[in-house]
């Protein structure tokens, strides 16, 4: 699998080349950024590393991650704003579990930190992982002493994991690297749990009905109903997250009937109100007008309250017309 440019809002991902090697050790352990996560004074237990101790095989930067022949086991990219590079990003998956990726960064000078370059950096590599590799879980480990570093990983939506390390660890490479770069509890371990999108009709009743009940639909009081009615939609898209030990959780859904030539009706659009604020309720519109795309008319029934949204997402309101119904449902 072939590392290509990956573009942010801000910056541009590089794939790191062999002649980058040296520069990105250096940005690391020998810059004005080093202070904020090695050696003393701040983190005499994470000492200052030599090249020999950052190229090391076996949990070192190794060729792979600057020539692309593992992109399964990491790859590391060059941060790019304006034609300059601002730091580097990288991700291993080599000691972890299927599924799960680990990310690091660090920037190359106090110059280009506080200005957004990590914050994005991040949010388009896990974007890019989850879409082009299947990633579903991402951590990161800190120490847990530095807030900054704590704070920015928190922007690109890494929060403070509920479970152990072990959870995403394979078992073979605790002793190596269970401890983390600070020693037992010296890091926060953070994750990032991705949302998967698919297409597909088959639903347990369960998934369904948790899903409208935590936005108070009443379709959800009639589960069987739902995942029967799924399977007659033309077309079904949904948002999915799963944990670390594999666990699929049903975070969003949308659906549509066609007439197979001109126009397509939207009828469910809904997610859940824990993950709201996202981009999964626009990234299924994304999906549904993508499908339909040479159809002459996508119809949607909107609430007043979401009105704004669906023209953020290309809807205009039609003039003299209203929505009617008849119903025995109550929301």
């Amino acid at each position: 699998m072939k590392a290509h440019m990956i573009q942010g809002t801000k910056i541009t991902l590089t794939p790191a080349l062999p002649s980058d090697r040296q520069t990105v050790y250096e940005w690391c352990f020998h810059s004005e950024t080093t202070k904020c996560h090695a050696g003393p004074p701040d983190y005499p237990e994470a000492p200052i590393a030599s090249a020999e101790e950052f190229f090391r095989e076996n949990g070192g930067y190794e060729d792979y991650f600057f020539t692309g022949e593992r992109p399964r086991d990491g790859r590391g990219f060059l941060i790019m704003h304006g034609g300059k590079a601002v730091g580097f990003v990288s991700y291993a998956s080599f000691h972890l579990k299927p599924g799960v990726t680990e990310c690091d960064i660090w920037m190359n000078s106090e110059a280009h930190c506080g200005k957004g370059f990590g914050t994005d950096a991040l949010v388009a590599l896990t974007e890019y992982l989850n879409r082009e590799q299947g990633v579903h879980t991402l951590i990161m480990r800190p120490c847990a002493r530095n807030a900054r570093a704590v704070r920015a990983y928190n922007k690109a939506g890494f929060v403070p994991s509920a479970k152990p390390i072990d959870a995403y660890m394979l078992t073979e490479y605790l002793s190596l690297f269970g401890d983390g770069d600070y020693g037992p509890g010296g890091d926060a371990l953070l994750v990032k749990p991705m949302i998967t999108y698919r297409d597909t009709h088959a639903f347990t009743p369960q998934a369904l009905q948790d899903l409208f009940l935590s936005v108070e639909w009443s379709s959800g009081h009639y589960p069987e109903k739902l995942a029967a009615a799924m399977q007659n939609f033309g077309t079904v898209y949904s948002a999915w997250e799963t944990d670390a030990a594999g666990n699929e959780c049903l975070v969003g859904l949308i659906s549509a009937m066609d007439d197979g030539v001109m126009t397509a009706y939207v009828h469910y659009l809904l997610v859940h109100p824990a993950y709201q604020r996202r981009g999964i309720g626009k990234r299924l519109v994304e999906l549904i007008r993508e499908h339909y795309r040479e159809y002459l008319r996508i119809v949607v029934v909107a609430y007043n309250a979401e009105v704004d949204f669906y023209a953020s997402c290309g809807f205009k309101k039609a003039d003299g017309a209203s929505a009617m119904f008849i119903t025995s449902l109550w929301t």
